[in-house]
């Protein structure tokens, strides 16, 4: 699907819903599985394996700003305890920042914005990612 023809059905789908579903993101299944499957490990972790005083106070969720972002640095577990999960999470943020953008860009030309006013704004890290533990377990 090209930008042209997403701008048309985003604009429609806010104006008549109020929200947009939005599908062939280009994200793999895997990945959003995988990504379900990292929650559900960092959840289950026990408060003594978690060094970080801040991690351990916030058990029910889990922030994850841009690795860019040097002011509010993500806080980490210890790599010993959950192998791999900052190494995926930090390659999975960078594909939603993609999609982020792309998504921006749809808006502009649906708007009828001149292109960079949505993607511009977006540039600096300010994204976040979170993780919130959920009653079924992830």
């Amino acid at each position: 699907m090209t930008l042209a023809t997403v701008d048309l059905s985003l604009f429609k789908s806010g104006r008549d819903h109020g929200f947009v579903k939005l599908v062939g993101h280009g994200i793999s299944n895997a990945a959003i599985s995988q990504s379900f499957g990292w929650s559900k490990s960092f959840f289950q972790l026990r408060p003594s394996q978690v060094q970080n005083e801040d991690l351990r106070d916030a058990r029910e969720h889990f922030d994850q700003g841009s690795p860019n972002d040097y002011q509010y640095p993500t806080r980490w577990p210890p790599e010993r305890e959950l192998p791999g999960f900052r190494g995926f999470m930090e390659a999975f943020f960078e594909v939603l920042e993609g999609v982020a953008a792309d998504l921006m860009a749809a808006l502009e030309l649906a708007f009828g914005l001149p292109q960079g006013v949505f993607v511009d704004l977006i540039t600096h890290p300010r994204e976040l990612l979170k993780l919130n533990k959920s009653k079924w377990g992830t």
